[in-house]
């Protein structure tokens, strides 16, 4: 769902599990199929078919891609479970998607093996996604020239690196310059640097994901 690009990584807290917060939302049946309001980046509500069949995409046209201001950025392809690639599309990508109470939240996060910590978020984030409890101090963070106090707590709901998926995990909120992946997510990972074509991979070696 979300793409690792050169130092740039995506997060994005899923919908949680049915153990988690859930959200009611009313579905209308007018188009004879069940559709619900949908929030993309902030705007709207749009009405969107919900098919529980289908993919696990956002699929939009190109009239409100343009109203969006979504630029595409490559190709996909989509299908019915016969033939899942059968037709290419444009691939685009939204900052915040909202159901109800859930969001979804897409973030540009540097890959930064300079720092040894996990998975570290601004503060003002720490309002908008689902945590477990209240932030609350474990430390500070020390850098050439700075410290930041270090506020922790638990994701409800996932982290995607690339494609990778990390449920529930710890999260660091401190007062730096934005996202940030140090390297302990990495010590589970095998990590291939493209410095051509400006993208890496991060493989899993089968060992859990975790601080």
């Amino acid at each position: 769902m979300l793409t690792l690009i050169l130092a740039t990584v995506c997060l994005f807290a899923a919908a949680p599990a049915v153990s988690e917060p859930t959200t009611d939302v009313l579905m209308d049946l007018r188009w004879q199929k069940p559709a619900i309001e949908v929030k993309l980046n902030g705007t709207g509500p749009y009405w969107f078919l919900l098919d529980s069949g289908a993919g696990p995409y956002v699929i939009v046209d190109s009239d409100l891609a343009a109203e969006l201001r979504v630029p595409p950025e490559g190709k996909d392809k989509v299908g019915d479970p016969s033939n899942p690639h059968a037709l290419s599309v444009d691939r685009v990508y939204l900052d915040r998607v909202e159901v109800g109470s859930l969001v979804g939240k897409r973030l540009m996060a540097r890959l930064d093996t300079g720092s040894t910590g996990f998975l570290s978020l601004p503060p003002d984030l720490a309002k908008q996604l689902p945590l477990a409890g209240e932030p609350i101090k474990v430390g500070r963070a020390h850098t050439v020239n700075r410290q930041y106090s270090i506020l922790s707590a638990d994701l409800r709901g996932e982290v995607h690196l690339g494609g990778l998926r990390i449920e529930n995990p710890t999260l660091h909120f401190m007062d730096s310059i934005g996202a940030n992946v140090g390297t302990d997510p990495l010590r589970a990972l095998v990590v291939t640097i493209d410095r051509k074509n400006q993208r890496a991979r991060l493989v899993s070696d089968g060992r859990p994901i975790a601080p």
